[in-house]
């Protein structure tokens, strides 16, 4: 039997790198042998096992222990020898990587948002108080406190401010 492991932390809880494992074997395209709160286990799937390939499919266990982040991915298949375990260590490090990216990905989409929002809400603040003096303005030169070259005055000031 050939076997790999590798381990690393994640600064993500429990529930987000469960998610985030159940969303990378569907897009392998592996079966879900099964999972807990802090483990989970899948095997490749060879939709055609008639296909002659050099490997066995590799069973890949992953366990998440939450109090430390730390994340550990044994793989291991039937076969023996370099192939087998080249094609092992392959996988466990395909699994690694991917759910990495994915974390990396969703935690970068989740500042990009927030990144958004936050300048949104600064361009609504601006051009609410933009629109606000704007208003002061126009309503003093209607009522004859303003000149109209106060008004223009004051409003290319407003307009080149912002």
């Amino acid at each position: 039997m050939s076997k790999f492991k590798t381990e690393f932390n994640l600064k993500e809880n429990k529930e987000k790198i469960l998610a985030t494992l159940l969303c990378i074997i569907q897009d392998l395209d592996w079966i879900l042998v099964g999972h807990t709160e802090s483990k989970v286990t899948c095997k490749e799937y060879n939709p055609k096992p008639l296909l002659k390939k050099p490997t066995h499919d590799a069973t890949i266990e992953i366990s998440i222990n939450e109090i430390d982040k730390l994340i550990l991915i044994k793989g291991k298949n039937i076969g023996l020898g370099p192939i087998q375990s080249k094609h092992v260590k392959n996988q466990v490090l395909l699994i690694k990587d991917m759910l990495k990216k994915k974390i990396h990905d969703k935690l970068s989409s989740s500042l990009n948002i927030s990144n958004i929002n936050s300048s949104k809400q600064d361009i609504e603040n601006k051009v609410s108080t933009l629109s606000s003096e704007l208003k002061n303005i126009t309503d003093l030169y209607g009522k004859g406190i303003l000149t109209k070259e106060e008004f223009n005055k004051a409003k290319e000031r407003l307009l080149n401010k912002n």
